[in-house]
């Protein structure tokens, strides 16, 4: 039997770079990649959609879709059983996406009153995919200011999945395994009178974040894919003058080497170099137009399986179709050279402002990293309700503790770069690391169980 997990907001495989080879836009109407073809669904359109995402088997032919309300399959856009009355909200950018690990699939959707998972199985006996009631819409992060947006990032374990949401005084980080939803740690930042349009973009390394916001605001954080550790958050003025003026800055998304971001705002396309010590001094106009007399405006982007930049060229207010993606030819390039065109694929609709949220599917583990720890596809990780950590965050002294005779092989704490810090064998239920000659920060504490099964979890030294 195969296991699914939708998660909804605000309510790999070795071939795992067709998982996005088909897009899905706001108009109902879809992209595939590889045969260059756009294609109509049965479903009507009746609305704003950007809270979009898809999922396509190995074999690059569409799967899953999801417009924050209800979860779809296959190109009949059958509703999945129970698929429907999701808490989601349409016009949500980033609002859901559609992960896959092992035998199960995970959907991400901001719905209400937080972030909220389902459980979408197959059902042999009733030939379908389910989502039972007991598995529904399940509220995990309990913050009803959540913004519009979540974004995934694979796990330093090349199966696991992080997921990242944010509100104006915390950023999230929700973890997800196999045996589905694991925890989720908070990080206070003051973001101020953060607005919710917006877009969250994730290197296709894993290792940075960018969060942009509809008043001009930039953040950009390093992100550790093995721990889940959020640091060097530095946020940027990118037009911003108050709380009450809208800029309209609106897509991200960073090019496939991870050295440029590029923004949008309603008028122009801007290329920034997160590498150098200045960030904003590298600023570089890569196209503007004047959305008065074209009455279109630029707005979401992402990221396309053949490495190209797509971004949203959309009628004012809904405008009157057909809208356009414009393309990025060689995001690498240093711009003029990033090869920019204006109308690139022609939709033939309406797409409003949304792109489907497509995260980095085929983003392998991280060799030789204390997270590296998976030997096969079926290794079965331990529960953490058999190890218990605690206090965490801790001062002085680290508790582990083995509950029902769980046997330890060794424990090791290590720096978040893997340098090992100490490391012992447990002989009682219940062993204590002495962390007073640690410097404050976050470390990662390596569980090996008797039977060769390795956890990492994360500490924090206050």
């Amino acid at each position: 039997m195969k296991y699914f997990i939708i998660i909804l907001l605000f309510s790999l495989s070795v071939n795992a770079q067709h998982h996005a080879n088909n897009w899905f836009f706001s108009a109902y109407i879809g992209y595939k990649f590889s045969t260059q073809d756009t294609f109509h669904t049965p479903l009507p359109y009746n609305g704003m959609v950007e809270c979009l995402s898809t999922i396509s088997t190995e074999s690059g032919e569409l799967l899953f879709s999801c417009d924050g309300t209800a979860l779809y399959q296959g190109t009949a856009f059958d509703t999945v059983l129970n698929g429907e009355g999701l808490l989601g909200n349409k016009s949500m950018t980033n609002g859901s996406v559609i992960l896959t690990m092992d035998d199960f699939y995970l959907v991400i959707i901001r719905a209400a009153f937080g972030v909220r998972f389902n459980i979408v199985r197959y059902s042999e006996s009733l030939n379908n995919w389910n989502i039972n009631d007991i598995e529904k819409n399940i509220r995990f992060i309990k913050n009803n200011y959540v913004t519009e947006q979540v974004a995934a990032i694979k796990h330093g374990n090349g199966r696991d999945w992080w997921v990242i949401a944010r509100s104006n005084t915390h950023i999230y980080v929700s973890l997800f395994d196999v045996n589905g939803y694991v925890n989720t740690d908070s990080i206070a930042h003051d973001f101020e009178c953060l607005w919710s349009i917006g877009e969250i973009s994730v290197s296709a390394q894993g290792n940075k974040v960018a969060m942009v916001d509809y008043l001009g605001k930039l953040s950009l954080l390093d992100f550790d894919r093995c721990g889940g550790i959020v640091s060097n958050i530095s946020d940027y003025n990118i037009g911003f003058t108050n709380c009450n003026t809208q800029v309209k800055t609106y897509g991200c998304c960073f090019s496939p080497n991870g050295r440029y971001l590029y923004i949008s705002n309603q008028d122009t396309l801007f290329q920034f170099d997160v590498t150098v010590p200045d960030v904003l001094a590298s600023k570089k106009i890569v196209h503007t137009h004047n959305s008065i007399t074209t009455q279109r405006v630029f707005a979401q982007m992402e990221r396309a399986p053949n490495g190209d930049i797509y971004l949203s060229y959309t009628g004012i207010s809904g405008g009157t179709p057909p809208d356009f993606l414009s393309r990025i030819k060689k995001p690498d390039e240093v711009a003029p050279v990033c090869d920019f065109e204006i109308v690139a694929i022609n939709i033939y609709h309406n797409i409003a402002t949304g792109l489907p949220n497509m995260p980095d599917f085929y983003l392998g583990p991280l060799a030789g990293s204390p997270c590296d720890t998976l030997t096969s596809s079926t290794l079965e990780i331990k529960s953490k309700s058999m190890v218990k950590v605690y206090p965490n965050p801790a001062m002085d002294v680290l508790n582990i503790e083995m509950l029902n005779n769980l046997k330890l092989n060794s424990l090791t704490l290590l720096t978040v770069s893997g340098t090992e810090l100490m490391s012992l064998t447990p002989t009682r239920s219940l062993t204590q690391l002495n962390l007073r000659n640690i410097p404050p920060g976050f470390y990662l504490l390596r569980i090996v169980h008797a039977d060769g099964t390795v956890q990492v979890r994360k500490v924090v030294k206050q």
